[in-house]
């Protein structure tokens, strides 16, 4: 497990250590894994994870069209290849091709991390997808898609594994990098040659508050999260009835997916259990129901990092924000 405060898998990671891309002049060098923002060593290269627009949630999803060939997600600061590569890979070639991508006159693209991929997903798209915004990347097939994340399995010598985002459905999964018949979609993303919205002093969790009342702020998404989750498992209206009356909310999919720590082996729990103690190697209810499917809604496991869509009468467990 990380120790309070450690990166997660992509969101809050991504500063260079001594750097200076911020303005303003630090002190000292700054420790690898931090850069130079605006006087002080920092963490740049989190996000605000947006919502579909559709979904009536904080921080909808907005894009940026303007030039030829790059779509800039406005909340996140991302920059992605509005048309995906041409074909289908294993890991190894996904990256090379990314790493060699000239796309917009741009460098550095790279393969996203599953939580960068991840902001994509339109979960408000009825299933089969593609669960994406359709207008901002048209064209996009309802396929999986690579990420730069390993999939620690315990049973298999790394690196074998990695995640993969399924835009068919929406569903974060797992796949081995290569073998015969893998053959798996790549879409880019370079990070924003500007100041990020979420920039920040470490740690990334805050913890306010004791017992039962105890909140988590996350520095890196601005999100709040409740400390602790509930006790006993629950259908999902009653879920969410359970975060209303702590004046809270249940988490969309994506939301949730923040705390993912893909750091962390399978079988978990995939969180970071310095600043969310106790926490068990579970299924967790999101608010996000399965468009075209009623009767279903996401869960996030916090056993292998995976997401799955489920009956909403069946009983799990809930860690409630805002």
């Amino acid at each position: 497990m990380n120790a309070g405060g450690a990166q997660m898998g992509g969101v809050g990671a991504g500063g260079q250590g001594g750097g200076s891309a911020g303005t303003g002049a630090c002190a000292t060098t700054c420790p690898s894994g931090l850069s130079c923002d605006a006087g002080k060593c920092a963490v740049c290269g989190g996000f605000v994870m947006p919502n579909p627009a559709a979904a009536a949630l904080p921080n909808p999803a907005s894009y940026d069209t303007s030039v030829a060939g790059i779509v800039t997600d406005t909340v996140t600061g991302l920059t992605w290849e509005q048309t995906a590569a041409p074909g289908t890979y294993d890991q190894p070639t996904a990256a090379s091709y990314c790493t060699n991508n000239r796309t917009g006159g741009l460098s550095g693209w790279r393969l996203p991390t599953v939580t960068e991929l991840v902001s994509l997903v339109d979960f408000t798209v009825p299933l089969p997808g593609a669960t994406i915004d359709g207008a901002a990347f048209a064209g996009t097939a309802a396929d999986k898609f690579w990420t730069s994340t390993p999939y620690l399995d315990p049973s298999i010598a790394e690196p074998a594994n990695a995640f993969v985002v399924d835009f068919g459905y929406g569903r974060t999964d797992s796949s081995p990098v290569i073998g015969d018949g893998i053959a798996i979609r790549a879409r880019c993303v370079v990070p924003s040659a500007v100041r990020g919205p979420s920039c920040y002093s470490p740690p990334r969790f805050i913890v306010a508050g004791t017992g039962t009342s105890a909140t988590v702020t996350d520095a890196s998404t601005k999100l709040v999260w409740q400390r602790g989750f509930s006790g006993t498992t629950m259908a999902w209206d009653a879920a969410k009835n359970y975060c209303s009356k702590a004046s809270l909310r249940l988490p969309s999919t994506k939301e949730l997916q923040t705390i993912v720590d893909y750091t962390v082996r399978s079988p978990g729990p995939t969180i970071d259990t310095t600043v969310f103690p106790k926490t068990p190697a579970d299924y967790f209810w999101t608010s996000s129901p399965v468009a075209g499917s009623p009767g279903k809604a996401w869960i996030v496991s916090f056993s292998s990092g995976a997401t799955f869509t489920i009956p909403t009468g069946d009983t799990w467990r809930v860690r409630c924000g805002r």
